[in-house]
């Protein structure tokens, strides 16, 4: 059956769910297969320490320790992967959202018209990464609040306040800006450090077997790319190749390359 919204269920062996995912939570410290649909929401998460098995993700929150394998589409979901990211079917497809994968991603089709174009990091140690992204959330939301700040500081001489009130609000306005600031600044230099201490692995790669969608942002170790326009059929590392880092698909199918290992090989060739 289905884990509907609030539902919770806990693991520490293999986890199967013959329906969907709805709002509920699935953790195990095993392998999880999802024979139908990930639709965890804002509420809820899939944590999986194995290898992570779904027909349909979206909307959702998925942390996998493993490999993460989508049979058709990944949509608009905040997805880490400690291994690699395939989509099985043909015309498999990812768009929007954010996916950190440490290793390798294979997909049909990334990006989509319609929806808001994706962020992809690959390559780097996906603990390190998702800490990055969730600081920069937090930058965001503080940014948020020092304009709402700045505009309130900007509204109090137009209203009608006594010297000695107006005095008091925009000193505690101006408090409110000075913690804006110091939080920024200490969030930024806690980036920094975690962006010091990343471990790449070189061998990683985004292979795409059909359509990249242009403002799609790639990140492969620290090579960093929004695609500019449409391509049919790529393949993007962190090394170049014929001294480009973006290369059509059929010249990785022709070259055997250092970069690829056995699974990543096959992968190119089905």
């Amino acid at each position: 059956g289905d884990i509907e919204e609030g539902a919770r269920d806990f693991a520490t062996g293999p986890v199967t769910v013959e329906g969907s995912i709805r709002g509920g939570s699935v953790r195990s410290g095993s392998d999880i297969i999802i024979h139908e649909c990930i639709e965890t929401g804002i509420r809820g998460i899939v944590y999986c320490q194995g290898r992570l098995v779904a027909s349909i993700v979206e909307n959702s929150i998925v942390i996998v320790e493993g490999d993460f394998y989508v049979q058709t589409r990944l949509i608009n979901s905040q997805v880490v992967v400690g291994g690699m990211l395939r989509t099985s079917a043909r015309g498999g497809l990812i768009a929007g959202g954010s996916v950190v994968c440490s290793g390798s991603l294979i997909a049909h089709k990334i990006g989509n018209p319609n929806i808001q174009p994706s962020e992809i990091f690959i390559g780097s140690e996906y603990t390190i990464e998702r800490a990055i992204q969730i600081k920069r959330r937090r930058i965001k939301r503080i940014l948020r609040l020092r304009d709402r700040a700045e505009k309130e500081l900007s509204h109090i001489d137009t209203k009608e306040y006594s010297t000695v009130m107006s005095l008091k609000l925009k000193f505690r306005v101006r408090q409110k800006i000075r913690k804006c600031n110091r939080l920024e600044a200490r969030i930024r230099r806690q980036i920094n450090h975690l962006r010091k201490h990343r471990l790449f692995d070189e061998k990683s790669l985004i292979v795409v077997k059909e359509t990249l969608m242009a403002d799609t942002y790639v990140q492969v170790c620290d090579y960093k790319e929004i695609i500019q326009f449409e391509l049919s059929g790529a393949v993007i590392s962190c090394k170049k190749v014929d001294g480009k880092h973006i290369n059509p698909l059929r010249s990785w199918r022709e070259v055997k390359n250092e970069l690829l290992d056995d699974e990543l090989a096959s992968g190119l060739a089905a």
